[in-house]
């Protein structure tokens, strides 16, 4: 057996906060089922899985030469979840382990997690809440792109998110809803690439109020930016709004305020005045349509939301425009057919705990990936302006699924005193625009077949392009209960002004969920 390249298994910096939230559902757990007698909160799931991939092009690092490869990994994971009246977490965490026949220099150890807890210390008063995440990502959206995450590549590292918010709540007067909130978030971009490290870390405090159909509140809040490789940025604001409900179906909202922070100097803060509006409308609970736009510092900044499901689709579009300030952040995969699916089936079992295993039995039927396999963005290393877009759709029918979606990124750098290296230094504009296809048909009651396809396009405003254009067929069927496999032959083609490449490859995966 080659012998494995044992990198950290977990980046030592983010296991801690890891590691904890599990343990916290073993521990508040007992508490959920106290406050839940007789309804099942708790719920463990180890899994298994073991899969080969056969590849025509595969490129070894230390020479840059591609040939063909043979591509052994070994999972494990666990799933945890704890659902009570003032407990919620989820843990899904993976361990895998890549072997490569002719390559063992790239044998490695991959992890992925995501988490997430939301407790109520003291009820109606004292919250806090925490996720946590471990995912593979590109490095730099105009270098070479591949089609999955063991194909080897240096523009690809793993991402670790911690996120925690202590939050206090309370009621003054019997009139006045005030919240104080604190927030962390650490991004630790592991190995080489620890240069685009980030830390965020903030406080805010609102009032809000009214009567009737009248509303307001008032915002201020302080956040503070470090990058590892870049510089530490602080932005000050207070926003002030109004509300009006005129009607059930609508909501109307203005608001105005003072924004202070150092983005285009680094001896002192500059001042704005911002100011937006907005408006919703749910004309039913199967229908709803948000729109903000604000006047920001830097800039317009805007959140278009909107969503539609009728008995068997759901329709999903969004359109957002504003800052990030970590790797984690820039870095997104499109909405996954996990998310999808549960809103189409809100109808159909408004309970969340049995809609959630209703979901993933019909993945899992179907053959669909939970989350999205297409990674958009890249790592940055300052407060970047990003807008991002997506049209998806989802067709349950009752034998044929359909998840299709329409996406597309343009990010450019807001801190313009930053020297940091990232796609968007020296004023670049970076864009990505791409489309995904997947349709799933179920042959007998337990096998399935299905076709995806997708396109990916990365291009620096004047400078470089890249593409990517990926295809697959896949055979799915359970062996028993707990026990499936698939059979998969994908063709992908990376066209760009340097490194092109085309590759086939055959993949079978066997899995085993307790």
């Amino acid at each position: 057996m080659p012998d494995v390249k044992l990198q950290a298994p977990i980046h030592l910096a983010l296991t801690p906060l890891a590691w904890s939230l599990a343990m916290s559902l073993l521990v508040l757990a007992p508490g959920a089922w106290a406050q839940d007698a007789g309804a099942r909160r708790f719920s463990v799931s180890p899994s298994l899985s073991v899969s080969q991939t056969f590849t025509d092009n595969h490129r070894v690092e230390s020479t840059n030469i591609e040939r063909s490869e043979a591509i052994t990994t070994v999972g494990a994971g666990l799933r945890m979840a704890v659902r009570g009246a003032r407990v919620r977490g989820a843990f899904d965490y993976s361990l895998t382990g890549l072997m490569y026949a002719r390559d063992s220099q790239a044998n490695d150890l991959q992890n992925r997690l995501q988490a997430t807890l939301q407790s109520e210390l003291v009820e109606r008063h004292v919250f806090v809440d925490a996720q946590a995440s471990i995912t593979q990502q590109p490095i730099s959206a105009l270098a070479r792109q591949t089609p999955d995450g063991f194909t080897s590549t240096r523009n690809r590292t793993e991402v670790s998110t911690l996120r925690l918010q202590p939050r206090l709540q309370g009621r003054l007067a019997g009139e006045v809803d005030v919240q104080a909130a604190l927030s962390l978030a650490a991004t630790d971009t592991g190995g080489a690439q620890d240069t685009t490290d980030s830390v965020d870390t903030g406080a805010s405090l609102s009032l809000a109020g009214g009567a009737g159909r009248v509303g307001w509140s008032l915002l201020a809040s302080r956040q503070i930016v470090d990058f590892k490789q870049g510089r530490q940025t602080e932005n000050d604001l207070v926003t002030l709004q109004l509300s009006v409900r005129p009607d059930v179906d609508w909501a109307l909202r203005a608001r105005g305020g003072v924004e202070a922070n150092d983005y285009r100097r680094a001896d002192g803060k500059d001042r704005y005045d911002n100011f937006g509006a907005g408006v919703t409308w749910s004309p039913s609970p199967r229908t709803s349509v948000s729109l903000d736009g604000d006047k920001r510092s830097f800039g317009h900044s805007h959140t278009v939301a909107l969503q539609h499901r009728s008995r068997r689709t759901v329709l999903r579009y969004t359109d957002s425009q504003g800052v990030t300030d970590g790797a984690g952040d820039t870095a997104q995969s499109l909405v996954g057919a996990y998310d999808l699916f549960f809103d189409l089936l809100s109808s159909q079992e408004p309970d969340p705990v049995l809609r959630e295993q209703l979901v993933n039995d019909l993945l899992q039927r179907n053959n669909l990936d939970r989350e999205s396999q297409i990674a958009l963005g890249f790592l940055t290393s300052a407060v970047t302006l990003q807008r991002r877009q997506e049209l998806s759709v989802a067709v349950q029918g009752q034998r044929t699924s359909v998840l299709a979606s329409v996406f597309g990124n343009d990010s450019s750098r807001v801190d313009t005193v930053s020297s940091a290296v990232d796609d968007t230094a020296g004023g670049s504009r970076v864009r990505q625009r791409g489309l995904s296809l997947a349709v799933n048909h179920r042959v007998t009651p337990t096998g399935s077949a299905s076709l995806a396809t997708s396109v990916v396009r990365g291009s620096e405003l004047g400078g470089l392009r890249t593409d990517l254009r990926t295809v697959s067929a896949t055979w799915s069927d359970r062996l028993g209960a707990r026990t499936s496999y698939s059979l998969s032959l994908r063709h992908s083609e990376y066209d760009a002004d340097a490194d092109p490449y085309t590759e086939n490859a055959l993949i079978a995966n066997l899995s085993l969920r307790f």
